[in-house]
């Protein structure tokens, strides 16, 4: 009787599989390109990885590839992107006027001053409604659910958000 080495097996075969996934993607397709490879469905090991790996897809791609209604958009849509630039640009003028403001006194004297000071606000304002409605990623998969980007939002980014505004 041979004897093998089971952990140089075990990485070779943990190894193709991760391969398999990255390159097939399509469960079904994962599913036949593992059923080929006689060791994988034998070896007990092998085959409780592959069905725990295959239950965890199943159950995070059903959810997280559906695309979300047409209010919700893309973190990686063009239009969050230009939100995205315009947000960078509205924090260099808070980051650069602020500090003028506060120490030469502007008050409403300068009408350049007060109404930048409004359109940063105004952009603070509405991006808080509108991350509500931008998917994110998660686990490397894009999240378009309304209700899980919600509590998202709420458990992460939301209360600082309000504080700084």
């Amino acid at each position: 009787r041979k004897t093998t080495n089971h952990s140089q097996n075990d990485s070779v075969g943990r190894a193709t599989m991760a391969k398999t996934f990255e390159v097939c993607g399509d469960l079904e397709a994962v599913a036949a390109q593992v059923d080929r490879h006689s060791i994988y469905t034998r070896n007990t090991a092998y085959s409780g990885l592959f069905q725990a790996t295959v239950d965890r897809f199943k159950k995070s791609s059903s959810s997280l590839s559906a695309p979300g209604p047409w209010w919700v958009m893309r973190p990686s849509s063009l239009a969050r992107l230009v939100w995205d630039i315009v947000g960078l640009c509205s924090l260099i003028l808070d980051l650069l006027f602020i500090p003028v403001m506060l120490a030469f006194q502007i008050d409403d004297s300068l009408f350049f001053f007060v109404l930048m000071s409004r359109v940063v606000m105004l952009y603070w304002l509405t991006d808080i409604p509108l991350t509500f409605c931008t998917g994110f990623y998660r686990h490397g998969a894009e999240e378009m659910r309304p209700r899980v980007i919600f509590y998202h939002y709420v458990r992460t980014w939301l209360l600082f958000d309000i504080l700084v505004v």
